[in-house]
């Protein structure tokens, strides 16, 4: 399948951003390479570690576009943003541990792989055609994607404060500067989610950040 320009590939994550589901399989008809090199490099170095197969990783794959696709910014490279995301969700699916997130990233795929193995390799290009020329940091990206899935996180938390208290929160987390009166009905929406046992579960993990 020819590569879509990054105009085309925005304007369709616009949509689904949007609550358009149907430009879905179109983005993950052109990510298919990306994911076929990325699953078969993970499990050629990690030697199918769990039991995990190809399918396996290609099903979760599904799931990691779907969260790329919330967490993507014009700022960013979608692209990048797949590559490490694919990385992070494959160790995570085979209970695999890393120390340090950078060591799991010193570890992706080379960008000089052959799309294909075999006789047909040397003509079948390699992972760097497919992937636009992006200066992300692997740190920022990764920092891009764990907004998004705080941004999803607290749509679904939010709708158990008031719109008052919702509207400051997301003023607060979004980098905006608050009033007195803002501050005041943030800290009181925190402070609900904090002790509502169904925004308690989805907010758990960010609750560090949630202050």
């Amino acid at each position: 399948m020819q590569q879509m320009s990054k105009d085309e590939l925005e304007i369709l994550i616009i949509r689904c951003q949007c609550g358009d589901t149907r430009p879905l399989l179109v983005i993950w008809n052109n990510v298919q390479a990306l994911i076929t090199n990325c699953a078969a490099s993970f499990l050629q170095s990690s030697n199918s570690i769990a039991g995990v197969t190809f399918e396996d990783l290609h099903q979760e794959s599904y799931f990691t576009m779907l969260k790329v696709i919330k967490a993507w910014t014009p700022e960013s490279n979608f692209y990048g943003l797949m590559k490490v995301a694919l990385r992070n969700d494959f160790i995570r699916l085979t209970g695999q541990c890393t120390y340090q997130t950078a060591k799991a990233l010193n570890r992706a795929t080379s960008l000089d792989a052959p799309l294909r193995t075999g006789t047909d390799a040397g003509n079948a290009g390699t992972l760097s055609e497919l992937i636009p020329d992006t200066k992300d940091d692997a740190g920022e990206i990764l920092h891009i994607l764990w907004l998004g899935e705080l941004r999803f996180a607290l749509e679904q938390a939010l709708s158990c404060v008031t719109k008052e208290q919702a509207a400051a929160l997301w003023r607060k987390y979004g980098g905006k500067e608050l009033s007195a009166k803002e501050k005041g009905l943030a800290r009181i929406g925190l402070s609900r989610l904090k002790r509502d046992p169904r925004t308690f579960s989805l907010l758990e993990s960010f609750m560090d950040t949630l202050a």
